[in-house]
């Protein structure tokens, strides 16, 4: 809670990653030793980082042996946040897209629901033929032969 690094009350329930002061975290491990959470780094932190923040990443998965690994150059922060950029932009994109699919499918079903239909009359065009023969056997063709002598349908 002290640094900030909860997320909820689970052991795991952690910020990905937080960058950290290094100047203020050598002064919080020279003022408190061995009870400074950050004291097995400083050496590290002395010695070898270069950077006025470094960046302390939390690993729940223990991918590499511990729960935090802690990035002190400047190409091990730039190769993890532009990583973290891709993977943010991936997820925005992805977000954007599932948002217009919703709004293209609600402005459907608004045009639906709003449609206007407008009744235009059929007319039948002029009918024309050769010979009075000529049409009775087209009529003909549209019409189902009837199978009852009577008319009627069995």
């Amino acid at each position: 809670e002290k640094y900030e690094l909860k997320t909820g009350p689970g052991i795991v329930d952690l910020v990905p990653y937080k960058t950290f002061a290094t100047g203020a975290i050598l002064h919080e491990i020279k003022t408190y030793g061995f009870m400074c959470a950050f004291e097995p780094c400083d050496a590290v932190l002395k010695n070898r980082c270069d950077l006025k923040e470094f960046l302390l990443v939390c690993d729940p998965g223990r991918r590499y042996g511990e729960m935090f690994y802690l990035l002190h150059t400047r190409e091990a922060v730039d190769a993890f946040m532009s990583d973290i950029e891709e993977k943010e932009r991936a997820a925005a994109e992805k977000e954007r897209k599932e948002r217009d699919r919703i709004a293209a499918e609600e402005a459907e079903r608004e045009a639906r629901r709003n449609a206007v239909y407008v009744e235009v009359p059929v007319v039948a065009g002029r009918y024309e033929s050769e010979t009075a023969q000529d049409t009775i056997a087209e009529v003909r063709g549209l019409s189902l032969p009837s199978s009852s002598s009577n008319g009627r349908c069995r």
